[in-house]
């Protein structure tokens, strides 16, 4: 038999095996052609899962968006991004209130808000505070003893450099204001981790230096503590009194 032959013969089909050969292609070619029928842009509930605390700073960053950030200063006015048209400076630093009325950011500068009693409702007039960062100040509030310096909202979680520099002008402490104070020569160390500028760490050498030395006479005391280290010392100077 000649080569030709031979391969004539193997590649020759039956009407049987081409009917097989012909399913096979057909169902190959609908398996290709599936995924773009239901496939889709959107992505599945189960694939992202969104947490609480993550639509909440997607809402604080809308927030922004939606207030001084959409515009840039150009002269004596104001233009928006897009540079269509200019926005007075008097719009740029309006908001509008929860009941719908008009407030002004300039109002907040000129008659700023007491930190320390501030409730909920005059915290969220501020830019970029809603309802749950306005919990979360007061909370930390309560847990630090009270705010001596606005530059503590920057260890509320949740609070951006930007928004914190932004309502900064809007708020105030009191001169005469006084802290809510930790004993250190008495509390044991829960009541002492309960502060949050107490850490493990730094209430353990509190501990250990109190049993080593006896009682503590003042901050001087606290900052001879290595562990401690005088930065963190002097954070916590304000809220520690030495009074049995």
């Amino acid at each position: 038999m000649h080569v030709k032959e031979h391969i004539k013969v193997l590649l020759s089909f039956s009407k049987k095996e081409r009917r097989g050969i012909y399913l096979l292609l057909s169902v190959s070619l609908l398996l290709w052609a599936l995924p773009f029928f239901f496939s889709s842009e959107e992505i599945p509930e189960n694939v992202l899962h969104v947490t609480p605390l993550e639509i909440d700073e997607a809402k604080q960053v809308l927030q922004k968006r939606k207030g001084l950030a959409n515009f840039q200063h150009s002269g004596a006015g104001v233009y928006n991004k897009a540079g269509y048209g200019r926005v007075s400076i008097a719009a740029k630093d309006s908001f509008q209130n929860r009941d719908g009325s008009r407030g002004n950011y300039v109002d907040l500068k000129q008659n700023p808000i007491d930190i320390n009693n501030a409730d909920s409702i005059s915290l969220e007039r501020l830019p970029g505070i809603g309802q749950k960062l306005s919990s979360r100040i007061i909370r930390y509030r309560d847990r630090l003893g009270g705010f001596v310096s606005v530059s503590q909202l920057i260890e509320v979680y949740g609070l951006t450099d930007s928004v914190v520099r932004l309502i900064s002008p809007m708020l105030f402490v009191a001169g005469q204001y006084k802290p809510k104070k930790i004993d250190v020569n008495s509390l044991g160390y829960q009541e002492l981790r309960t502060h949050p500028y107490i850490q493990h760490h730094v209430a353990m050498a509190l501990l250990a230096y109190r049993n080593a030395h006896g009682r503590f006479s003042s901050i001087d005391d606290v900052y001879n503590i290595i562990s401690v280290g005088r930065k963190k010392a002097e954070r916590l100077s304000p809220y520690l009194t030495f009074n049995d």
